[in-house]
């Protein structure tokens, strides 16, 4: 996850009263936006080893074992279990994270790390799709005197997954050639 809750409510107090619920669902929408618009993993490749999967379980086999508790992870080549995990505990010899496994032999497991203005820049797109989306959705400029307002058309000319295009400069220095 690319901010936990706790530590985006301690950051910033706009989001005290945000439900933790929704704004780990949101945030987990957006990190898959801005992976896929980079076609950047961020995956930390000097940080990786061959698990196997049990339950809620990831067992080292081999590799470079260099995790924290609340660290980011990507299973690959393991099936039904590919995809991002965060991992809840961290033992000498295994990971448990808050989500069940299907058994597998053999998972790469290997460490996602993103870049402050990554993360910043989530938290941006974060703030605009909790408090300013309904508010100014469509609305280019407004006028008081002689009355005039504009409205934007959002379309798949100016949204990346819904959300303004405009506000996706961050990821211009991560941007990866798509294979």
């Amino acid at each position: 996850m690319l901010i936990s809750t706790d530590e985006l409510k301690a950051l910033y107090s706009d989001f005290k009263d945000v439900n933790d619920d929704l704004l780990k669902r949101k945030l987990k929408t957006i990190e898959s936006t801005i992976r896929a618009y980079t076609h950047n993993n961020f995956q930390n490749r000097q940080v990786r080893c061959i698990c196997s999967a049990n339950s809620n379980i990831l067992t080292y086999l081999k590799g470079n074992w260099i995790f924290r508790e609340k660290d980011t992870i990507q299973l690959n080549d393991g099936g039904l279990n590919n995809g991002l995990y965060v991992i809840s505990k961290l033992t000498a010899d295994n990971i448990e994270i808050g989500e069940t496994l299907y058994s597998s032999d053999e998972v790469l497991v290997t460490k996602i790390q993103y870049p402050d203005e990554i993360i910043e820049g989530a938290i941006n797109l974060l703030k605009w799709d909790v408090f300013e989306r309904d508010n100014h959705e469509g609305i280019a400029s407004e006028s008081i005197s002689r009355h005039s307002v504009s409205y934007v058309n959002y379309d798949a000319s100016n949204t990346i997954n819904g959300y303004p295009s405009k506000l996706f400069g961050f990821c211009a220095t991560h941007m990866r050639f798509k294979v």
